[in-house]
């Protein structure tokens, strides 16, 4: 599968790394754990982020042009943003590899996932950042993903962990 050239590592900032750092050494299965966070990630923060038309840092993402929009509306009577066909959110996937949680999106199908991930500025196309989010220019996990990292993992230790307090 090709991706969108996403990777979210479980690493934050402060207090998340941390808390991360210390959480994960009481955890016996770490890429079980992984898996469960990314399944979390793409099926409520990723989808709430199609559905909001925002990212994960609860920021709109920027309308369609008037003229797009126009042509959007004659050819398809809609203009449901990132939307149209569903293949770019029903593309979204995660695995575990290497104890990396990877998150991305794109087939063989489409290659379009990154270029409205990232936007692409020679088509006009600015970014939608439908996984995670971008700040200063840099990409990063957003609000969304650090409630889920933090609820999935307090949930996961207080389940199976080693007698972590």
């Amino acid at each position: 599968m090709k991706m969108a050239l996403f990777k979210a590592q479980l690493t934050g900032t402060g207090a998340i790394k941390d808390f991360l750092s210390k959480t994960l050494d009481q955890v016996n299965d770490k890429e079980k754990l992984l898996k469960k966070i990314g399944g979390r990630i793409v099926n409520e923060a990723v989808l709430d982020n199609f559905i909001e038309k925002e990212n994960s840092d609860y920021e709109a993402w920027q309308g369609l042009s008037k003229r797009y929009k126009k042509k959007k509306l004659e050819k398809r009577g809609k203009e449901n943003l990132l939307e149209d066909t569903r293949k770019l959110k029903g593309s979204v996937d995660h695995r575990v590899k290497n104890l990396k949680l990877i998150i991305g999106a794109g087939n063989s199908e489409f290659d379009y996932a990154a270029s409205h991930q990232f936007g692409f500025p020679k088509k006009g196309i600015p970014a939608r950042t439908y996984i995670g989010s971008i700040s200063n220019g840099k990409f990063t996990t957003g609000k969304k993903e650090e409630e889920i990292l933090n609820t999935t993992i307090q949930n996961w230790v207080s389940r199976f962990g080693k007698g972590y307090q």
